[in-house]
């Protein structure tokens, strides 16, 4: 049987990512960014909505790819959409919490932080998923969610 040319494009990108590749996470980025902002705007968010959560997207999925499993049936494009699906329908979820006239950018991550502090295996889980990106992923989460919010736009302002 012949396998598309996406399968053999994303062949060994799974464990290249849980290998902490630098090469990889750019792969990853490169194909599924715009992959995910399409979507997105397919699904009724704004392009400046959908860059934004198309790079959160691409930063949380990277660090859960040591949950992947493969399966015969299965494929990592499939299993990385269903994340970018239930981002989105996160997404939707807090935008409806939301209070009104709230400004942009306000709307807090989807962690509750309550849970994650009360659970100390979580944070350490996450502080060595974080220290294993390389440096400029690692500045980017930092400055994203690790601190005061910024958007991804003044994310890449500040970091040039």
């Amino acid at each position: 049987m012949k396998r598309s040319r996406v399968s053999q494009a994303l062949d060994g990108l799974p464990t290249r990512l849980r290998n902490t590749e630098p090469a990889a996470f750019e792969e990853f980025a490169d194909y599924f960014g715009p992959r995910f902002r399409g979507f997105f705007i397919g699904k009724g968010l704004s392009p400046s909505e959908a860059e934004d959560l198309a790079a959160t997207c691409i930063t949380d999925i990277q660090l859960k790819t040591d949950r992947y499993r493969e399966l015969p049936q299965g494929s990592f494009k499939a299993w990385v959409f269903v994340l970018a699906r239930h981002a989105l329908a996160n997404w939707y979820r807090a935008k409806q919490r939301a209070p009104m006239g709230s400004p942009a950018g306000a709307v807090a991550p989807n962690i509750d932080f309550q849970v994650a502090l009360g659970d100390t295996r979580a944070v350490v889980a996450v502080q060595e998923a974080v220290a294993k990106l390389p440096r400029a992923l690692r500045d980017v989460v930092a400055l994203r969610d690790l601190g005061p919010r910024m958007t991804y736009q003044q994310i890449g302002e500040r970091l040039g």
